[in-house]
């Protein structure tokens, strides 16, 4: 018997929701790529989207996607797992298990939701479409890995300004281009590089550069600009370019080394660190 409520896969117009109640949960293999409007996982429901040795795993909904219960996508050598969507939601109680070659590809708004507690694993996930989007961040024990933001010149991706947690980027963010703003008064912890020649403009908050070890390298650009920075690194942060702070910035722990180019800062400056802390130019 079909597991289908109306005896097919879902067509680009159809919704597909996803019950606990089969023993069986659905997995997607790559032999073909399916498609949906929106999409729900609920409690207690999974999802596998999963690369083989021979074919690439792509689930499409054009829609949203609403992850209530757990969401696996993995890639293979050469091969690799995705899930493309317009907007996602992951609420209370969703899981997610990010493995090698996978990712999440986004054309609208993404929300990390109160009570929410997932990680983006090897998933690097990539914000596209050339339409205005947001980051919802209400859950501070949920974060990024790697980010790619490539929304296309003169397009925007915002962190809301609604948001009221502390929003994590664990891995590598990369601005492909288009243009990200921040809005919110929150703290947004960058644990790697940031790099491209997208722009950035944190107009609220305080950005937290936060590698544990190593350089961390920063882009930056007189078209760029930090509302509050800090550094609170394992090892050395480095700037690409120019730099703009509009309010303080803070040295916790760790090197800020600016490469010899200037930084324009409009409120205090506070080295906890002592001289070993800063490095000069010449």
């Amino acid at each position: 018997a079909s597991k289908r409520s109306l005896g097919h896969a879902p067509t680009a117009a159809e919704n597909a929701v996803i019950p606990s109640a089969p023993a069986n949960q659905p997995v997607i293999s790559g032999t073909i790529s399916p498609v949906c409007q929106n999409l729900t996982i609920q409690a207690g429901a999974s999802l596998s989207i999963t690369a083989t040795t021979l074919n690439n795993a792509l689930l499409t909904a054009s829609g949203s996607a609403s992850i209530l219960g757990s969401l696996t996508i993995s890639g293979s050598i050469g091969k690799t797992g995705k899930l493309a969507v317009q907007d996602i939601t992951w609420a209370s109680g969703s899981s997610y298990t990010g493995n090698l070659a996978s990712g999440i590809e986004v054309s609208g708004n993404w929300q990390f939701s109160a009570g929410s507690a997932v990680t983006m694993g090897l998933s690097t996930v990539t914000f596209t479409g050339a339409t205005t989007a947001y980051i919802y961040s209400f859950s501070a024990s949920s974060q990024f890995t790697g980010v790619n933001i490539d929304k296309g010149a003169g397009n925007y991706l915002y962190i809301h300004s609604t948001s009221t947690a502390t929003l994590k980027f664990g891995g590598m963010v990369t601005l492909t281009s288009g243009i990200f703003i921040g809005l919110p008064n929150i703290t947004t912890i960058f644990s790697n590089n940031i790099a491209g020649s997208g722009q950035y403009m944190f107009q609220d908050g305080t950005v937290s550069l936060e590698k544990s070890s190593g350089t961390q390298s920063v882009v930056t650009n007189p078209a760029n600009y930090f509302n509050n920075l800090t550094v609170n690194t394992g090892g050395t942060v480095t700037f690409t370019g120019n730099t703009q702070v509009r309010k303080n910035l803070v040295i916790q722990a760790g090197v800020l080394d600016p490469q010899g180019f200037q930084i324009e800062i409009r409120g205090n400056w506070t080295n906890n660190v002592g001289t070993a802390g800063f490095t000069e130019g010449t």
